[in-house]
């Protein structure tokens, strides 16, 4: 943070922070959220009175611009199917949760950003990294004092290996390893030992923590990342062999650790052979029923929910107030095609803004692609330790694209 602007300095330790406390606690990460809002305004008044006079963020141009409002504009859809909802009271409930997804673009969008440079970018992701490194650490260290007090390997390495939401801590773990990816073939030749070291051992840890929480979106995930990194590796660096040894050591590992772990379930194993009566498969056939009721337009915010489990009722599947977990399927439901439309476009436009961008592209896409990915298994927007963490990662997205340098990951240079 050196020669920064306090105000500047002040924001960028926000986002730092708030990198670092959303593996830890969503319940802290917001309160750090709403501290980034507070600073962020405190720096408005700071580059006025510095004289700087401006409506937007100098730093964004025209698709970035673009893509920030885009979070706006999904959250505003949900804001005007009140219009149609029955149930009004529960629909600004709704409303009123998701409307944390609005931080980041609005502070962005109108405090200037254009003092970050990818090395503070890679401050954030290094924040995110430890602190998924010491929440795993953690529940090891858990894991091992029950069984110092009598529990057998096999109930410890179990479903209850973390007993938080499995399928957002595999996310935050999965983002974590692409973050690792990226730095490590970068930077590899330029490391020393220890750090070499720290990172595989972050390697280690990510795909342990992901294999004992027992996601199947997460361990789905992981397998896909661990391809892709290696086509990525072999056809953007030309590191053939190295690419065919990182695919065979991950796949590898990854495979040993779900075969060898006492009192690990396949999931996966588990959803095919129960076939039509998984539970997801029943969810998927009573969310399109209720789809086909309002394609258009939705249910509407205050009523969607209320209308699927109705649904579950009419189609006899005992699902209780299970939500659809599928962002897009919920979107549609919510809010009909004209709101996955603004989804989509709050997905992609991250992506856009970094055509042409050789030094960061592939990073925008792998980190946008892993949300896109991840939403097709949880309805990631519907509770704040997804709204906060995909809000934020997406706004870094753009953020990366509007920095002027060289190469991601690089330290800047005196």
């Amino acid at each position: 943070m050196k020669n920064m602007k306090w105000q500047d300095a002040l924001q960028f330790a926000a986002m730092a922070l708030l990198g670092a406390a959303l593996p830890l606690s969503w319940r802290f990460g917001l309160w750090v959220a709403l501290l980034l809002a507070v600073v962020s305004l405190a720096k408005v008044f700071a580059d006025i009175h510095d004289g700087k006079c401006m409506v937007f963020n100098p730093a964004l141009n025209g698709r970035m611009w673009i893509a920030l409002w885009a979070a706006v504009a999904y959250v505003a859809i949900f804001a005007v199917s009140l219009l149609y909802s029955n149930n009004v009271s529960a629909g600004v409930n709704t409303l009123w949760h998701k409307s944390v997804l609005l931080i980041f673009p609005l502070c962005f969008l109108f405090t200037d950003t254009s003092y970050l440079k990818h090395v503070h970018i890679r401050v954030i992701f290094y924040a995110l990294l430890v602190a998924v490194c010491a929440v795993f650490l953690y529940c090891a260290g858990d894991a091992v004092h029950k069984m110092i007090d009598g529990a057998t390997l096999k109930s410890v390495t179990g479903i209850t290996f973390d007993a938080r939401h499995h399928t957002y801590y595999a996310f935050y773990a999965l983002v974590a390893l692409v973050f690792v990816y990226f730095e490590m073939s970068e930077h590899w030749g330029e490391m020393k030992a220890w750090r070499k070291a720290l990172m595989m051992a972050a390697t280690v840890f990510g795909i342990l923590y992901i294999v004992l929480v027992n996601s199947r979106s997460g361990v789905i995930g992981l397998y896909v990342m661990e391809v892709f990194c290696a086509v990525h590796l072999a056809l953007r660096y030309k590191r053939w062999w190295q690419a065919v040894v990182m695919a065979v050591l991950l796949v590898g590992f990854t495979l040993s650790a779900e075969a060898l772990l006492p009192g690990h379930q396949n999931r996966l194993k588990a959803t095919v052979e129960a076939g039509e009566k998984d539970a997801r498969v029943g969810i998927i056939k009573s969310s399109l029923n209720v789809m086909k009721q309002s394609p258009l337009t939705g249910k509407g915010v205050g009523d969607y929910e209320e209308t699927l489990h109705e649904q579950y009722a009419e189609d006899e599947r005992s699902l209780g107030t299970l939500n659809a977990h599928n962002q897009y399927a919920e979107t549609l439901l919510a809010v009909g095609v004209v709101g996955l439309l603004l989804l989509m476009a709050y997905l992609v436009m991250p992506i856009v803004c970094a055509i042409g961008r050789k030094d960061v592209f592939w990073q925008v896409f792998f980190f946008s692609g892993i949300v896109m990915f991840n939403l097709l298994f949880e309805s990631m927007l519907e509770r704040q330790m997804g709204l906060l963490f995909v809000g934020f990662l997406l706004a870094l997205m753009v953020l990366i694209t509007s920095v002027d340098e060289n190469k991601f990951g690089h330290m800047a240079k005196k």
